[in-house]
């Protein structure tokens, strides 16, 4: 059964990010990753530097717990450390299309399918490239996971068309006025750190924190 939320499930969804941001303890520290934001060059930033930010529960581990993902810990760190497809926009538009890893996608007129366009010069902190193939990977390992499976989930297809392209085909029918939410919700994760895990994507622990987000994560 696919997951479905309510519209104050929704809403938690949303505000959960503003939570985090409480300066408590613990704390996390985070790197400067020096690149562009999304690597679409929206946002600029400048390299190197340190942030420390508190939560108000500890955390355990940085693997891929759905769990923590709507604690104050997740919408920090997913954020932060790993890109999504989109960002999200001003209210009361929170789903419109915005540029992240993502930077275009075209709808098939029937809604069953769609093209991703990706950005180019991406990378994981590790220095790898971010390509179709880690988006790919996510899609089938994680996003498909019924923890983590949003309500638009249901690919019949994935292929990748070249490093910075992929189709998908979908069981249902995608939303023709917005992209699916949880492009600018759930992460895309590099596939030679996590193809390992197998069925344990959830629990594996990525220690190092590698992710393509504009931060590293540089002590826990």
């Amino acid at each position: 059964m696919k997951k479905r939320y309510s519209g104050k499930e929704a809403a938690q969804r949303i505000l959960c990010a503003a939570f985090a941001l409480l300066v408590l303890v613990p704390a996390i520290a985070f790197a400067g990753g020096g690149r562009d934001k999304g690597a679409t060059g929206a946002v600029t930033a400048e390299g190197g530097g340190r942030m420390t930010v508190g939560c108000t529960v500890p955390l355990d581990t940085l693997s891929l717990d759905v769990g923590s993902m709507y604690g104050n810990w997740g919408c920090l760190y997913y954020m932060l450390v790993y890109d999504n497809l989109m960002e999200f926009t001003k209210p009361p538009n929170y789903y419109t299309f915005t540029p992240e890893y993502g930077i275009d996608y075209d709808l098939a007129e029937d809604r069953m399918s769609y093209v991703l366009h990706l950005a180019e010069g991406a990378k994981w902190h590790d220095g790898r490239a971010v390509t179709a193939e880690d988006v790919k990977f996510t899609m089938e390992n994680l996003w498909s996971l019924p923890a983590w499976a949003d309500a638009e989930v249901d690919y019949a297809e994935i292929e990748v068309i070249d490093d910075h392209t992929l189709r998908v085909v979908s069981n249902l029918q995608v939303s023709g006025a917005n992209p699916p939410p949880y492009w600018a919700w759930d992460p895309v994760v590099p596939k030679h750190i996590f193809e390992e895990a197998g069925e344990e994507i959830e629990t594996w622990p990525n220690d190092e924190a590698i992710g393509s987000g504009p931060e590293s994560s540089c002590g826990w």
